[in-house]
Protein backbone atom coordinates (compact mmCIF):
# COMPACT_ATOMS: atom_id res chain seq x y z
CA UNK A 1 0.00 0.00 0.00
CA UNK A 2 1.42 3.21 -0.82
CA UNK A 3 1.28 5.72 2.15
CA UNK A 4 -0.99 8.97 1.23
CA UNK A 5 1.13 12.19 0.76
CA UNK A 6 1.98 14.71 3.81
CA UNK A 7 0.75 17.94 2.64
CA UNK A 8 1.12 19.90 6.00
CA UNK A 9 4.05 21.72 4.72
CA UNK A 10 2.86 22.41 1.53
CA UNK A 11 2.93 25.87 0.60
CA UNK A 12 0.31 27.79 -1.89
CA UNK A 13 0.86 31.25 -3.58
CA UNK A 14 -2.13 32.74 -5.21
CA UNK A 15 -2.17 32.79 -8.80
CA UNK A 16 -2.23 36.85 -9.19
CA UNK A 17 0.83 36.93 -7.46
CA UNK A 18 2.32 33.62 -9.32
CA UNK A 19 5.26 34.91 -12.02
CA UNK A 20 4.15 33.42 -15.19
CA UNK A 21 6.28 33.06 -18.33
CA UNK A 22 3.38 33.77 -20.96
CA UNK A 23 0.40 35.98 -20.94
CA UNK A 24 -3.32 34.37 -22.27
CA UNK A 25 -3.05 37.33 -25.17
CA UNK A 26 0.01 35.51 -26.16
CA UNK A 27 -1.57 32.08 -26.94
CA UNK A 28 -1.48 30.67 -30.37
CA UNK A 29 -4.58 30.61 -32.29
CA UNK A 30 -6.22 27.75 -34.49
CA UNK A 31 -5.43 29.04 -38.14
CA UNK A 32 -9.40 29.34 -40.02
CA UNK A 33 -9.78 27.54 -42.88
CA UNK A 34 -6.67 27.93 -44.44
CA UNK A 35 -4.96 24.40 -43.82
CA UNK A 36 -1.90 25.41 -45.05
CA UNK A 37 1.55 25.33 -42.95
CA UNK A 38 2.33 29.03 -43.40
CA UNK A 39 -1.21 29.31 -41.89
CA UNK A 40 -0.11 26.63 -38.63
CA UNK A 41 2.97 28.44 -38.27
CA UNK A 42 1.30 32.24 -38.03
CA UNK A 43 -1.12 30.61 -35.37
CA UNK A 44 1.63 29.52 -33.27
CA UNK A 45 2.92 32.07 -30.38
CA UNK A 46 5.84 34.37 -30.92
CA UNK A 47 7.39 33.03 -27.73
CA UNK A 48 9.32 30.02 -25.86
CA UNK A 49 9.76 27.10 -28.25
CA UNK A 50 7.34 28.33 -30.38
CA UNK A 51 9.58 31.35 -31.21
CA UNK A 52 12.69 28.63 -31.78
CA UNK A 53 10.77 26.77 -34.31
CA UNK A 54 9.64 29.84 -36.03
CA UNK A 55 13.38 30.81 -36.33
CA UNK A 56 14.64 27.55 -37.58
CA UNK A 57 11.60 27.11 -39.71
CA UNK A 58 13.31 30.41 -40.84
CA UNK A 59 16.24 29.33 -41.54
CA UNK A 60 15.50 26.03 -43.55
CA UNK A 61 13.56 28.36 -45.93
CA UNK A 62 16.26 30.80 -46.44
CA UNK A 63 18.83 28.24 -46.82
CA UNK A 64 16.87 26.25 -49.74
CA UNK A 65 16.21 29.50 -51.69
CA UNK A 66 19.60 29.74 -51.95
CA UNK A 67 19.88 26.46 -52.83
CA UNK A 68 22.38 25.66 -49.50
CA UNK A 69 22.46 22.33 -47.87
CA UNK A 70 20.31 21.75 -44.89
CA UNK A 71 21.92 19.44 -42.32
CA UNK A 72 18.99 17.45 -40.36
CA UNK A 73 20.52 15.84 -37.32
CA UNK A 74 17.98 14.17 -35.06
CA UNK A 75 17.15 11.49 -32.77
CA UNK A 76 15.06 8.75 -32.69
CA UNK A 77 12.00 10.66 -31.10
CA UNK A 78 11.51 12.15 -34.70
CA UNK A 79 10.92 8.51 -36.06
CA UNK A 80 9.00 6.99 -33.06
CA UNK A 81 6.58 10.43 -33.67
CA UNK A 82 5.38 9.40 -36.68
CA UNK A 83 7.48 12.41 -38.38
CA UNK A 84 9.16 9.85 -41.22
CA UNK A 85 7.01 11.19 -43.88
CA UNK A 86 7.52 14.80 -43.12
CA UNK A 87 11.10 14.48 -43.44
CA UNK A 88 11.15 12.02 -46.25
CA UNK A 89 9.06 14.72 -48.42
CA UNK A 90 11.37 17.07 -47.47
CA UNK A 91 14.11 15.15 -48.69
CA UNK A 92 12.50 14.71 -52.05
CA UNK A 93 11.85 18.12 -52.59
CA UNK A 94 15.70 18.99 -52.09
CA UNK A 95 14.99 20.84 -48.89
CA UNK A 96 16.65 18.63 -46.43
CA UNK A 97 20.64 17.80 -48.34
CA UNK A 98 21.97 15.90 -45.47
CA UNK A 99 21.50 13.43 -43.10
CA UNK A 100 24.88 12.87 -40.97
Amino acid sequence: MIPEADLSRLRTVPIARRPSKVAAEEFAHPPSSDRSFRAFLDALPDILVARDFRRVVSAIVKAARAQRGVVLMLGGHVVKTGLSPVIIELMRRKIVTHLP
